[in-house]
């Protein structure tokens, strides 16, 4: 059954949510095991719907992209635009120009929607590092990038947890 396309974009919150959380457990969501939760009946997908590992799994993604020199040199120059423009578009372009350059040749074997996820998580936790006075912004901009550019595609593979098997093994 395919999930509905505002249950992935509010999955998709989730997610972001979870990759700008502090490392410290006060500022981390509180994670649900469907085990352990008491209901009156059967729990929805939507209840099911555990966002951390599909969170540790682009996080893991994103950290592979933080080692590619090109991806490097790509973000130190899209950084100065950046505090130049408004955090939305800058952040999408900065996303469509290292895909563009082919910055990481993994990131052209796979889906192009895969490596669209690959680069704006991996994009977006460089911009949280790099400007944290900025996190709370870039945060909405990755969530609205992903929201507005992915949420079909996500929807038409299963959902999350599905995309995330398929991009756990790259």
């Amino acid at each position: 059954m395919a999930t509905q396309l505002p249950q992935i974009e509010h999955q998709t919150f989730q997610i972001i949510q979870l990759l700008f959380a502090e490392d410290d457990a006060d500022d981390v969501c509180c994670r649900q095991f469907s085990d352990q939760l008491e209901t009156d009946g059967p729990l929805s997908e939507e209840d099911c719907f555990d966002p951390v590992p599909i969170a540790e799994t682009l996080k893991r993604l994103a950290d592979s992209m933080n080692q590619d020199a090109q991806f490097q040199a790509a973000l130190s120059e899209l950084k100065i635009t950046l505090g130049q423009e408004a955090v939305d578009g800058a952040f999408g372009r900065g996303v469509d120009a290292l895909l563009k350059n082919q910055i990481s040749p993994r990131v052209s074997d796979v889906a192009p929607e895969v490596g669209l996820i690959k680069v704006s998580i991996a994009f977006g936790l460089y911009l949280k590092e790099s400007l944290p006075e900025l996190k709370t912004k870039v945060q909405c901009a990755v969530t609205t990038f992903l929201q507005s550019r992915v949420t079909q595609w996500v929807n038409q593979q299963g959902g999350w947890e599905k995309v995330r098997e398929d991009i756990g093994n790259i």
